[in-house]
């Protein structure tokens, strides 16, 4: 049992991972040490989660043609999710009418970068 930092209250924190994760992990196993191959599956995991994200903005260009808009796009949601969707960049704390909320730094640019692109795909 861990206390959370936040509320102060023993909760058992634990992360199982996913499957996509865990195939990732077991395949770079093979190649890498098992710290090394954890880093890199986490790198392909988030990446896979970001081509599934973009895979359901196809049916855009295949009505509208617009391919290159729409690579440009996909481009971004899956750099984004390649790259910082896994890290921990901190909180944000708001104050609202006496109740206090955080919010992941990292999840509003994940949300952000992932509505900027998907306007962009539809849009433009």
């Amino acid at each position: 049992m861990k206390i959370c930092s936040k509320c102060k209250q023993k909760r058992k924190l634990s992360d199982s991972g996913s499957d996509i994760g865990r195939f990732f992990t077991m395949f770079f196993r093979k190649y890498f040490d098992r710290q090394k191959a954890h880093r890199v599956a986490d790198y392909f995991t988030r990446g896979t989660v970001g081509c599934l994200i973009s895979l359901s903005f196809l049916v855009v260009p295949i009505l509208k043609g617009n391919w290159i808009v729409y690579i440009l796009g996909a481009l971004g949601i899956v750099l984004v999710y390649f790259l910082i969707s896994w890290r921990d960049f901190g909180t944000y704390e708001i104050k609202i009418k006496n109740n206090t909320y955080y919010l992941l730094i990292v999840d509003i640019i994940n949300y952000g970068v992932l509505g900027i692109c998907g306007l962009f795909i539809i849009f433009k």
